[in-house]
């Protein structure tokens, strides 16, 4: 902007002291009315007022383009701010997703080394008096910590239809049950429910059959997916 101003204010004056040495040089007559002075001013300051505008408007023109460039500037730091955003963004939810697959993984591997198996198998009497059948079924167990558990047989057979343990580290015996030979079912279901010490909940189903001697095989089994307490 200096710059400009400069070089008007430099051509202005170049402009007048030429104008002064044409004057002298040329002898021109004095100015013999204030309608003649003027048209003399009028004459000598159109140039220069019409060069103070042209230098006006390219002032004016270098302003536009420095704001345009200061515009695109700030246009190219907003982009690049943005996708510096979008990179922290996409890193903290990368870092996010490691750290719950990691935190997953560390619940799954915790509950597979608490989990509790517990489980039954084929059903026979301990002993057979006449026409009665003693039993004395066990809940196997591999020896991890098992809490609330919860067998129901359905149907009832005998005095065994539905028991609870508060808590289990082994095989679980059921109490002693006597059944007249008549009187044992044909069919029956064992719904076996417990949780582990993380509080993760099992169930079992087995379904028995009966081989008319007092006997019962194993002929289906089921785990169901567990929950979360």
């Amino acid at each position: 902007m200096m710059r400009i101003f400069g070089c008007g204010v430099l051509v202005s004056v170049v402009y007048f002291f030429g104008l002064g040495i044409t004057i002298h040089v040329l002898d021109l007559n004095q100015m013999t009315s204030w309608n003649e002075f003027g048209d003399f001013l009028a004459g000598a300051f159109s140039p220069v007022a019409f060069f103070w505008l042209v230098l006006g408007y390219l002032q004016q023109q270098k302003e536009l383009q420095q704001n345009t460039e200061a515009l695109k500037l700030q246009a190219t730091e907003l982009k690049n701010s943005v996708e510096q955003y979008k990179e922290m963004v996409s890193v903290s939810k990368q870092q996010l997703e490691n750290e719950s697959i990691k935190a997953m993984t560390e619940r799954l591997e915790r509950e597979k080394e608490t989990k509790p198996d517990l489980y039954m198998s084929n059903l026979g009497w301990s002993v057979k008096s006449g026409g009665q059948y003693e039993y004395n079924w066990l809940v196997f167990s591999d020896g991890k910590t098992a809490k609330n558990i919860s067998l129901t047989f359905e149907p009832p057979v005998g005095e065994y239809s539905s028991h609870f343990f508060r808590c289990s580290n082994g095989a679980i015996k059921l109490p002693k049950n006597k059944i007249k030979a008549g009187d044992v079912p044909e069919h029956f279901c064992v719904v076996l429910t417990y949780e582990s010490i993380l509080g993760y909940s099992y169930v079992s189903e087995y379904h028995y059959e009966h081989d008319m001697d007092g006997q019962y095989n194993l002929i289906d089994s089921a785990d169901y997916q567990r929950t979360k307490i």
